[in-house]
């Protein structure tokens, strides 16, 4: 750390600090001059760092911070008198002479202590400390005292970081007196070698040859350099890996709600027996109408296909044919869901199959977008606005448009041309339908918007559902009146059942 101080000395000594920029709540960035420098401060506790980096944008993210505010008006013009650090810690200090809240010149401290997770960064003035950011030793109003030397330089072997404390007993093993010079130039010359963890920079850094590692070791770099890099490196590893942490979240929970989509999907498939039972069941019972009594609580009958007897309870609050009517409307319930099921289940299993391979390919990348990066910190990206209106193709290719809410009709009855049809279902609230007539439109097409208009309407479950047409031009607002309020005329009115293959067709290709 000694070395580092020594470096960033030599480097930054009577510069200027432009700003003060706060990435997220664990990091302080400064940059410095009209350099393309900023000094990086991180006391996150998995992640300490103090390095020279690349200045960052004005317009980078930041987090609002009282630390990040008392630094700004501080700090913020002060000029780089000196940066040092005590032999042997990982702590360095760095004064800067600015002005006082009053506007009084003044000279301040920043005092570093990358102690893992303890490490804090706090500002001390005089011998007393104004603020810290963690507050982990470093309270405010008290007292700011300097650590011990942890290393002795007169004690060879005692003390220091384990790169150093190797090549000492390497060497101490053929000759003492060498492992003594390596010693004491190591802590009378740190801006020569740094004792600092040089085995996990990326390139590795080593200012001299190390006796200790036989393989061959890479050129020399600036210490400066070489640590940047390293810290970059460490940093955009660290934000690859958020994102992926991110968008895999984000995979796994659209996977988790397409799958209880095709095990639902599957359900009704399996359901498609029960139907066929319960048609039976009706049958038989309208049969025996007029022999069994009104009170019975139970009948009994041969199942003609599988030619088993079964026994069924019946519902003594309500007659025998109103009871058979209700298995029949309940067999058609599963019968409708099962034509469904069977139009949708394809295309929700290849998007299950296209999710696990993005998923895969996600959780492997090396390099993924950075979609959160323009939202700031503590802020979550805002969801692209949804289309007010679905769309769908009849099956001759003309397109349907069918309003989601009643801003979305209005919007509908505004985009489409004079001479589209404009649909409705009669006398109950639902959507409004726009089909496009461009290539003119057959009879088909009409069934087709008349289904939709009538499935996205109040009687979705009804058995018929009436559903007025009209041209757009036919259609019309009152001047302040509600969305989606409307008067037409020269209509013609359809009659419809909200079912079917050709609804599910359709259903199936909606967007």
């Amino acid at each position: 750390m000694k070395a580092l101080a020594a470096a960033l000395n030599d480097r930054l000594k009577g510069q200027r600090i432009e700003s003060v920029q706060m990435p997220d709540k664990h990091t302080l960035v400064f940059p410095i001059g009209r350099t393309p420098d900023a000094l990086l401060i991180c006391v996150d506790p998995t992640a300490n760092a103090l390095a020279l980096v690349q200045a960052p944008k004005r317009e980078a993210a930041q987090v609002r911070h009282p630390f990040r505010d008392l630094l700004a008006a501080r700090l913020a013009g002060g000029t780089i008198v000196g940066i040092g650090a005590p032999l042997g810690e990982r702590v360095v200090l760095i004064d800067v002479r600015s002005h006082s809240r009053i506007g009084d010149r003044t000279e301040v401290r920043l005092v570093v202590e990358l102690f893992g997770s303890r490490a804090d960064l706090a500002l001390v003035e005089g011998e007393q400390v104004v603020e810290s950011l963690r507050r982990r030793r470093l309270e405010p109003k008290d007292a700011y005292q300097e650590p011990s030397p942890a290393v002795d330089p007169s004690r060879p072997g005692v003390g220091g970081p384990p790169l150093v404390l190797r090549e000492y007993g390497h060497l101490a093993e053929g000759d003492s007196t060498a492992a003594r010079s390596f010693w004491e130039r190591v802590w009378s010359e740190p801006g020569q070698f740094s004792p600092v963890r040089l085995e996990n920079l990326s390139p590795p850094f080593y200012p001299i040859p190390l006796s200790h590692r036989p393989e061959p070791q890479p050129a020399v770099l600036d210490f400066l350099v070489a640590l940047s890099q390293a810290v970059q490196s460490e940093r955009e590893e660290a934000d690859l890996e958020r994102r992926r942490r991110t968008l895999l979240a984000r995979q796994e929970a659209a996977l988790t709600r397409l799958w209880r989509t095709e095990q639902d999907l599957l359900a009704a498939l399996s359901a498609a027996k029960e139907a066929g039972v319960l048609r039976r069941q009706a049958e038989s019972l309208l049969t025996m109408v007029t022999t069994l009594p009104p009170e019975a609580s139970q009948f009994t009958y041969t199942d003609w296909e599988s030619g088993d007897a079964r026994t069924v309870a019946l519902d003594p609050s309500q007659s025998h044919a109103a009871t058979a009517q209700s298995w029949f409307k309940e067999a058609r319930r599963i019968t409708t869901r099962c034509k469904r099921a069977e139009a949708l289940l394809p295309d929700v299993q290849a998007k299950l199959e296209a999710g696990i391979l993005a998923r895969d390919e996600i959780a492997s990348a090396t390099e993924l977008p950075k979609e959160d990066a323009d939202h700031g910190a503590g802020r979550r990206p805002s969801a692209a606005p949804a289309r007010p209106y679905h769309t769908v193709r009849t099956k001759a290719g003309h397109q349907v448009r069918i309003g989601r809410t009643q801003q979305g009709n209005d919007l509908l009855l505004h985009l489409a041309r004079p001479a589209d049809l404009w649909l409705h279902a009669h006398g109950i609230p639902g959507s409004h339908v726009i089909l496009s007539s461009q290539g003119g439109v057959g009879e088909a097409d009409k069934e087709a918007a008349a289904l939709l208009a009538a499935y996205f309407s109040k009687g979705r479950q009804a058995r018929n559902v009436l559903v007025d047409c009209t041209l757009r031009r036919h259609v019309r607002k009152r001047p302040k009146s509600a969305p989606g309020l409307v008067l037409f005329d020269h209509e013609e009115t359809f009659q419809v059942t909200p079912a079917g293959a050709l609804l599910d067709h359709l259903l199936a290709q909606l967007e």
